[in-house]
């Protein structure tokens, strides 16, 4: 439901990478001159036999030609005025073969048929109820609608341990479309105006409320944490005869002494924090802030930032002594991990504070509906269509006819309008007929 079912889609399935060629020529096996070059031009010999131009042709169009056609036709085919295209015209044409709208109306029909019926069917429904309740599609819902699916595809990455990458490039790569074409597709559209509908229409008691904010206390206030800068030293993996990675010892003695005179340039006054994380630390920890903040840090080390590398429970203990004794800023003493040192400043410190649950009560609701948005969608969309009267044709015979309105066309070469004279007439896979 989250992609309208388009053209491309039916026709193919996308892969989700390109893959890339690269060629080299070592060792040319003649030099032709640009008007020479023809059809038995040679691109190599061997042992005296020619290997032409046109045969590196016919083997790349045989491997790669049906993927680098629709790559080059996919793009116009989602921009068509279908509204506009008339039964008999031409949609794809090769040699004498073609293919009219009405021929591949009737194969999408016949696969598709029943399951696009159902989300236009959705759509409408949808559209009344957004109507019915006053609400507008516009920028602002379009816009919380991307930034809910941006929020949770960065939230699945980090749960199947993937590394962060945008969502426009990963709607470019999986959708083969740009964000703005993919805002634009009714599905996109429908789901926005669903999910509306569940914030405006589900019901949330009281009782679920509180259930809810004792899980997620945590979202609604802080436990006792401190501010820290931190610079991420990692070290040096070796690759072993018996292909085991290790951390030789030397390498880390070497990073144990780095570490140790960065500290004491810091605490001697002659460079700052902030300059040793931008030289030291700004590529191996990308999410900090500026000079190596990685912001408030609870007793477990959890960092806030998507895809951050938690800080030791050791170091955490480490700063709250710092904060007993009263000490703020001060620089930590150096801890050692299982992949590298971290190098710490902790500059701040704020107390345990969580508010109340009536506090927070309107806050609970909405984001006990978007933690629970798939679910409490199906109830709602259910809901509509129990309370709609919907009327379904017969698919199958509005199917039968159409084919068979097709075969009728192709056999007396009216199916297509540019179609040759003595042309064979197109034949529908999955129709049953002989070619006269």
């Amino acid at each position: 439901m989250l992609r309208y079912v388009t053209l491309a889609c039916v026709l193919c399935s996308w892969s989700l990478s390109v893959g890339q060629h690269a060629w080299a020529e070592e060792s040319p096996v003649e030099e032709q001159a640009a008007s020479s070059v023809g059809p038995d031009t040679p691109v190599a010999r061997v042992n005296g036999q020619v290997i032409t131009l046109r045969t590196l042709e016919n083997h790349l169009l045989q491997q790669e030609g049906a993927e680098a056609i629709l790559d080059l036709v996919a793009n116009q085919l989602r921009q068509a005025n279908w509204e506009k295209v008339s039964d008999d015209t031409t949609i794809v044409a090769m040699g004498n073969w073609k293919l009219p709208r009405n021929i591949l109306a009737a194969q999408l029909l016949s696969r598709e048929g029943g399951s696009v019926r159902d989300q236009l069917i959705n759509i409408s429904l949808v559209e009344q109820a957004l109507r019915e309740d006053g609400i507008i599609i516009g920028d602002l819902l379009l816009n919380a609608e991307l930034k809910r699916m941006e929020q949770r595809f960065s939230a699945r990455l980090v749960q199947m341990g993937q590394t962060q990458i945008p969502f426009d490039q990963y709607i470019m790569q999986t959708q083969e479309m740009s964000m703005q074409e993919f805002m634009a597709q009714p599905g996109f559209r429908m789901l926005a105006g669903l999910h509306a509908l569940v914030l405006r229409r589900a019901s949330v008691d009281d009782e679920t409320l509180q259930s809810f904010y004792d899980k997620f206390k945590g979202s609604y206030g802080h436990p006792d944490q401190v501010r820290l800068r931190a610079i991420y030293l990692d070290f040096e993996v070796t690759n072993m005869a018996n292909g085991q990675p290790q951390i030789l010892e030397e390498h880390r003695k070497r990073l144990r002494d780095t570490a140790t005179n960065i500290q004491k340039h810091i605490l001697s006054g002659k460079t700052d924090f902030a300059r040793q994380w931008q030289l030291w630390g700004k590529n191996r920890d990308p999410q900090a802030d500026t000079g190596g903040d990685v912001g408030w840090v609870g007793a477990d080390g959890r960092r806030q930032q998507i895809g951050a590398q938690n800080l030791p429970r050791g170091l955490i203990s480490e700063a709250m002594k710092v904060v007993e004794a009263g000490r703020l800023p001060q620089m930590l003493p150096i801890v050692e991990h299982q992949t590298g040192i971290i190098i710490a400043e902790v500059f701040d410190f704020r107390a345990e504070e969580y508010l109340a649950f009536d506090e927070v009560k309107n806050k609970l609701r909405r984001d006990y509906l978007e933690t629970n948005m798939e679910e409490l969608s199906r109830d709602i969309l259910g809901d509509i269509r129990r309370a709609a009267e919907i009327d379904y044709e017969s698919l199958g015979s509005i199917v039968h006819k159409k084919n068979a309105e097709v075969r009728r066309l192709t056999e007396s070469g009216l199916g297509g309008g540019d179609q040759p004279t003595g042309e064979k007439p197109i034949s529908l896979p999955g129709m049953d007929r002989q070619d006269k």
